[in-house]
């Protein structure tokens, strides 16, 4: 049995952390994640199972209303006397090996690195090739954040996009390993009120809103619809902003389209993502930067039809034409890919079965990935452990 640290301190990929610990668990490894404490609004009924070590920001997360400059500072002075006191924490859990899902101060966290794989093999899912879309939440996450990854055992990534640009740093192709993103659980939406059949197209923008999302791309592609198409489409944003909003507002009402479009700029609880993805008929993927997309797995598991740029992963994970429209990275080729979508309920409805069935068929379950995860860990346990004593050790610890 495989004892698994998933080290995410932030929860900065939540939902993914949730299912990836489900997938080890089924796979027989024992597992802890450690994290900060969640959120009110981030509990469910699943979470009292979640092996979550709160590990991080226990002093912060209850000074959340602070002023951003005031909060971010005290955060990464937290965060680094955290990390501090994370090799004590794997003395008391003991893992076999430590899984990284995020480095959110990656010019301290290096420092702890060399400490943490004197205990364990240090494994890393890469989950964004540029780290953080180049859009951190503070720019001391971006210092340091693109030359951590050769101090890793393994590098997991979700699609060959990010496999290439982890061999193009130089990364040996042997420490690099292809685990799809699956899909993220949805399947309340099956049975909740889907979008009425009145000639409207319902477009969904869904997510925590940040620059790298191209929202102000899908903005302007609406803005170019012909009048006559444009009237037909009602657009709802659901997320919590991590950026300024107004300009994006204001754009609305110069445009005329203001009445079209729903706000609702808030963390959306789970409960109500199943609802959201039902009611509507598209979902806008208007990303400049992408390797894997949470949101894409959400459309998949509903069944919806998915606009998305066509760019890195997306091209990986997505056949334009059968699976989803893929439209250039301007406003006018997003239009038109929009427009065709708007004037035709048939291709929304053979997009979206095409794309349910993809994921069905083609997407592995948790339980798989956690078995092909726990692999990638057997093969770093024992090359790790024959580095340390210079010999070959026999065979990693099996799963149950």
């Amino acid at each position: 049995m495989i004892r698994v640290m998933v080290l995410d301190p932030s929860l900065f990929s939540l939902p993914y952390d949730r299912a990836l610990c489900g997938g080890l668990g089924a796979a027989g490894c024992t597992v802890s994640l450690v994290g900060r404490a969640l959120r009110l609004a981030e509990c469910g009924p699943a979470d009292a199972q979640l092996p979550l070590d709160p590990h991080f920001y226990r002093w912060t997360e209850i000074r959340l209303l602070w002023s951003g400059r005031t909060h971010k500072l005290a955060k990464s002075i937290e965060h680094i006397v955290d990390m501090a006191r994370l090799p004590t924490l794997c003395d008391r859990l003991q893992p076999d090996v430590i899984h990284v899902q995020w480095l959110a101060l990656p010019l301290a966290d290096r420092h702890w690195l060399a400490a943490l794989r004197r205990r364990a093999p240090l494994i890393m899912t890469v989950h964004n090739s540029v780290p953080f879309h180049g859009a951190a939440a503070s720019r001391l996450q971006l210092l340091g954040a693109g030359a951590l990854h050769d101090r890793f055992d393994r590098l997991i990534a979700h699609t060959p996009t990010t496999r290439q640009h982890l061999l193009d740093e130089g990364i040996d192709p042997r420490r690099i390993a292809i685990v799809p993103h699956g899909l993220l659980p949805l399947a309340e939406a099956r049975s909740a009120p889907h979008a009425p059949d009145d000639g409207l197209c319902r477009v969904l923008f869904f997510g925590e809103i940040k620059p790298y999302k191209g929202l102000r791309l899908l903005l302007d592609a609406i803005a170019g619809l012909p009048d006559a198409t444009r009237v037909k489409l009602r657009l709802h944003v659901a997320g919590r902003p991590r950026m300024e909003m107004a300009p994006l507002i204001a754009l609305c009402h110069e445009r005329g389209f203001a009445d079209q479009v729903t706000w609702d700029l808030n963390f959306i609880r789970d409960a109500a993502i199943p609802g959201l993805f039902a009611a509507c008929d598209v979902v806008a993927l208007p990303y400049h930067d992408v390797d894997s997309s949470g949101v894409l797995t959400l459309a998949t598991a509903a069944g919806k039809a998915v606009v998305a740029s066509q760019i890195g992963g997306f091209r990986d994970l997505l056949a334009s034409g059968e699976t989803a429209l893929l439209a250039p990275l301007e406003p006018a080729g997003f239009s038109r890919a929009l427009a065709r979508l708007i004037e035709d309920a048939g291709l929304r409805r053979r997009l979206g079965a095409n794309l349910l069935r993809h994921g069905t068929e083609a997407v592995p379950s948790w339980a798989e990935i956690g078995r092909a995860t726990a692999e990638i860990y057997e093969g770093a346990i024992v090359d790790w452990r024959a580095e340390r004593v210079g010999r070959s050790v026999g065979p990693a610890p099996r799963r149950a």
